[in-house]
């Protein structure tokens, strides 16, 4: 008796876990080949990389702008340009995300520019 309800017990757990993890789990979409198919380097919005025990085929999966997907061989050339030019990009943007604090004075107002231009120039009139 007891050990049927441990059994039943595991087996609503495993249930209740695979239904949960089968809702809200990523949906696996794989290229079944690559194509010829190069879309225009400036449209290309993200990537990422297929791999074989998941799908088919080892592929780059690009996006494009207009929402569609490229299913590209990783050894062509034009692919590992592509892919550096995506990263490159990336990075660029996360710099410039990047807020720069401007100095203050001690009393919290922000710093007059041309003082010291101002002190030379009557230092030099001296």
């Amino acid at each position: 008796m007891r050990h049927s309800v441990v059994a039943a017990a595991v087996a609503i757990l495993v249930a209740v876990v695979a239904r949960s993890c089968a809702a809200s789990g990523p949906s696996l979409s794989c290229c079944l080949a690559v194509t010829n198919t190069i879309p225009r380097r400036n449209r290309v919005v993200d990537y990422w990389v297929q791999v074989v025990p998941l799908c088919p085929v080892h592929a780059v999966l690009f996006l494009t702008s207009t929402g569609m997907t490229v299913c590209s061989d990783p050894e062509k050339t034009w692919v590992k340009k592509t892919i550096r030019w995506v990263d490159n990009k990336k990075r660029k943007v996360t710099a410039s995300t990047q807020t720069i604090e401007r100095p203050k004075s001690s009393l919290g107002q922000p710093r007059k520019k041309g003082r010291k231009r101002i002190k030379r120039r009557r230092q030099k009139k001296n």
